[in-house]
C-alpha cells in the first residue's frame, strides 16, 4: 500500500513538473509592450487621402488611426518635423454589399457590409526610408434602420475603426521576427 502512495507521488511530481516545464517555455515568445525599435518612437500622421467616390470617409478613417494609435500606445503621435516616422493613408476602396437578406423576401437586404481598403506607407523620417508598403482591409456588418445614407454614416466610424486596428497591427508586429 505504502509502495503504491509513492508511486502515485511521484507520477504527480513528474506530471506537476511536466506541466510547469511546457506552461513556462510556451510563454518565452510573448512579450509585453512595443515590438518597435528603440530608436521609433513618435509617428506623424497626415489626414488620409482619399481615392473613392464617397466624400468625407478621409476624416473618419484619420481619426479612428490617432485613436488607435494612442489606445494602442506603441507609438506617440507627434508633429511631423519632430517625429521619428510618417503613416500615410490612402483609402483605395469603399464598398457596401449585401450580406443577408429577409426570410422569404430577396429582395429586401436585412444586412450590409460596409468594407474600407487601404493602402498605407510607413517611413523611418531621419532617412526617409520606406519601412513598410501594405494594404489593410477593415469592415463592419449592419442592419439598416432609417434611409440608407444615414445607416451607411452610422456604420462608416466603426469600419475605420476595423481599418485602423489593422493599419496599426501590421506597422507594428512587422518588427517581430
Amino acid at each position: 500500500m505504502k509502495e503504491r502512495t509513492n508511486m502515485k507521488r511521484q507520477i504527480f511530481k513528474i506530471a506537476f513538473t511536466l506541466i510547469t516545464v511546457i506552461t513556462l517555455t510556451s510563454c518565452t515568445s510573448y512579450k509585453l509592450g512595443s515590438s518597435l525599435p528603440n530608436d521609433i518612437k513618435t509617428v506623424y500622421v497626415p489626414i488620409c487621402v482619399n481615392k473613392t467616390k464617397e466624400i468625407n470617409i478621409e476624416n473618419y478613417v484619420t481619426q479612428a488611426l490617432l485613436t488607435r494609435i494612442q489606445e494602442d500606445g506603441s507609438l506617440r503621435i507627434s508633429d511631423e518635423k519632430l517625429s521619428d516616422t510618417t503613416l500615410e493613408v490612402t483609402i483605395v476602396n469603399y464598398e457596401l454589399a449585401p450580406v443577408r437578406y429577409l426570410s422569404g423576401n430577396e429582395k429586401t437586404v436585412s444586412e450590409y457590409r460596409l468594407r474600407l481598403t487601404a493602402q498605407f506607407t510607413f517611413t523611418r523620417n531621419s532617412n526617409d526610408k520606406v519601412i513598410m508598403n501594405s494594404t489593410a482591409i477593415g469592415e463592419y456588418k449592419f442592419t439598416p434602420t432609417g434611409d440608407m445614407v444615414q445607416a451607411k454614416t452610422q456604420a462608416l466610424p466603426d469600419a475605420a475603426a476595423d481599418l485602423s486596428y489593422y493599419i496599426l497591427e501590421q506597422v507594428v508586429d512587422f518588427w517581430e521576427f
